[in-house]
């Protein structure tokens, strides 16, 4: 069925920033959407300060984060399908987790090896 189609490959994160880190080398900056959904002011002050630009005035900064809609949220079309089975959930972590492991050797930080992380349906 079109609905449910799975889509595996957009998860292998290593894949695609070895191609990136190799074509912008230092240039180039890893920002996960847990940490920035969790500190989102704290991720933007690390962004700029990689970007070598001048962070905004704090207030303005706040009032932005403030209005900021999250993205990435499910459609309404797809709570009817109800939550992750916890087969489906042990059985995609099985799967990326060799993925992870080599993401977080590559980048130096084990954050992105996501071990630590339990199931937050």
């Amino acid at each position: 069925h079109n609905s449910l189609r799975v889509r595996l490959r957009l998860g292998i994160y290593i894949c695609f920033i070895k191609k990136w880190k190799e074509a912008f080398r230092d240039n180039f900056m890893v920002v996960r959407l847990e940490d920035y959904s969790l500190t989102p002011s704290s991720e933007l002050m690390r962004i700029f300060k990689f970007l070598d630009v001048s962070p905004p005035d704090p207030h303005k900064l706040n009032n932005f984060l403030e209005s900021s809609k999250p993205q990435n949220t499910r459609h309404r079309s797809d709570e009817s399908k109800g939550e992750m089975l916890e087969q489906t959930y042990v059985l995609l972590n099985d799967f990326y987790k060799p993925y992870n492991l080599q993401l977080a050797n590559y980048l130096g930080d084990s954050k992105y090896s996501y071990d630590h992380q339990s199931q937050n349906l």
